[in-house]
């Protein structure tokens, strides 16, 4: 029986999943997305390394079939739309996957539709460049997810239908039986590089690696993430910045974060769901972060968050 899977998000992330998943006779497969939009995808074909995809577009309303998994590609400021859009199509046995950056978007979609729905998980590969709607990507990524209801070696029924899924269409991914920690983790590294890469009109990796003040600023700021997440009971949580600079020299010096890149396209960046974040934690847990609220002053001020 094929698997009903959607998509939310035709971009530089939900390409690289609409380019395999198309192609997989075991997947239904549909890209769901408001009226407008989808009378708009109708009339502009969509090219993942130059080649069309020929896709599916609706906008689910009720009585529509249930999906059996739902990822979610979105930018943060269109989530809560996604979330909305998605519902008539959320059923008792769907699976929801955000992998947008952060830990936020996981946590507003488990108290929207049940933690038993959604799954922890990001995607990490090499920048995706978008014109229009034409999208190139090297194929060096990994989707890293899992279970925070596993706690045995054996994976939950519900990490195992999803790694089906993507066996079937040959989409990379690893499972973490830790995803608490990896999901930290990798929030650390985003509150550290995306975040100082959002100064001075954008930094590319390199600038921030060799450049004095702005390596100590990503490692400060990592260190204020790791102390929120010791107060989270997050475990291990103080390997998380050696990890992170050991990440740093593997990076490509010319390549810029997507926060970067939001501020040099005059967009409003995700910050909100990386330094917005942590200080709402941080304010729970009575914890000091003085060099996140000196950077939101400074991002205010250069009008890149609101």
């Amino acid at each position: 029986m094929r698997s009903s899977v959607v998509v939310v998000g035709r971009g530089a992330v939900g390409g690289v999943y609409l380019e395999r998943l198309v192609e997989c006779s075991d997947v239904e497969l549909k890209v769901v997305a408001d009226q407008e939009r989808v009378d708009r995808y109708n009339k502009t074909p969509f090219l993942f390394n130059s080649k069309e995809l020929k896709l599916n577009y609706s906008t689910p309303k009720v009585g529509d079939t249930q999906a059996d998994f739902v990822i979610v590609a979105t930018k943060w400021e269109g989530f809560a739309d996604a979330l909305s859009l998605i519902e008539p199509i959320v059923g008792e046995d769907t699976l929801i996957l955000p992998l947008l950056n952060g830990i936020k978007p996981y946590e507003v979609a488990a108290q929207r539709f049940g933690a038993q729905k959604v799954l922890r998980g990001y995607y990490i590969g090499k920048t995706a460049s978008r014109c229009g709607h034409s999208v190139s990507q090297s194929g060096e990524y990994v989707t890293v997810f899992g279970d925070d209801f596993n706690k045995s070696t054996e994976y939950s029924c519900r990490v195992k239908k999803i790694a089906d899924i993507f066996e079937k269409s040959a989409i990379k991914y690893r499972i973490d039986e830790d995803m608490i920690y990896s999901h930290w983790a990798k929030l650390v590294v985003n509150i550290g590089l995306n975040q100082t890469s959002a100064l001075d009109g954008g930094l590319n990796y390199g600038e921030i690696i060799t450049n004095e003040k702005w390596y100590k600023l990503c490692v400060d700021l990592m260190n204020e993430a790791v102390e929120v997440a010791n107060c989270c009971e997050v475990r291990n949580a103080q390997r998380m910045v050696e990890t992170a600079l050991e990440l740093l020299p593997k990076l490509a010096k010319e390549d810029y974060s997507s926060m970067a890149q939001d501020v040099k396209a005059g967009r409003v960046t995700e910050w909100d769901i990386f330094g917005g974040y942590l200080i709402e934690k941080a304010e729970i847990y009575g914890v000091d972060t003085p060099k996140h609220i000196w950077l939101r002053d400074r991002l205010q001020e250069q009008r890149v968050i609101v």
